[in-house]
């Protein structure tokens, strides 16, 4: 993280930071999560990578930062997919009803889920936005999401260099939505 900062350091008016979170380093979250404040304007929020890590977002492991969250009412940007026991839509439900001044932006909304995607949506106090990287690969589903929650809780991403930013506005571009919900 602090590697990052000064890589924003050397462009401020473009680059801003999600602080990454690896629940197997609690001493780290702690030092990390210490120097936020001395991080401004580049840190904005937390980075999860459940899935990559293999700890459940609702595990203890996480609680430190979730808390920090809440707390500041800054979002954490989380990799989410349907059916992980890591990050699927059950976890990220109850994690996002515990924390409702967190801001949750379910990266790949819940890929593959779409209901529990929606439930987590609807059922929550506001704090949820859906991602749509991974998402405009597969016809639809950016029609269906709209419909299922309304475009103003979907955040364009594009996961850079991993897939390929044309596909992302591509994907966009040619869902069956109004130029307002595209934009």
């Amino acid at each position: 993280n602090a590697e990052v900062v000064e890589i924003c350091r050397q462009f401020p008016d473009i680059l801003r930071m999600y602080v990454a979170i690896n629940p197997h380093y609690p001493d780290h979250i702690r030092e990390d999560l210490a120097q936020f404040d001395r991080w401004a304007p580049y840190a904005i929020g937390l980075k999860f990578l459940p899935d990559y890590h293999r700890v459940a977002v609702n595990a203890p492991d996480y609680e430190y930062a979730l808390a920090f969250a809440h707390e500041r009412g800054i979002p954490i940007l989380s990799h989410t997919w349907g059916g992980s026991p890591y990050d699927g839509g059950a976890v990220m439900l109850e994690v996002a009803q515990r924390y409702p001044k967190a801001k949750f932006f379910l990266g790949h909304s819940v890929f593959g889920d779409w209901p529990f995607a929606e439930r987590c949506v609807k059922e929550t106090a506001g704090n949820v936005w859906l991602e749509l990287t991974a998402v405009p690969g597969e016809r639809g589903v950016i029609e269906d999401l709209v419909k299922r929650v309304g475009s103003e809780w979907l955040l364009f991403g594009t996961d850079m260099p991993w897939f390929d930013e044309y596909q992302a506005a591509g994907g966009v571009l040619s869902a069956d939505i109004t130029e307002n919900d595209m934009r």
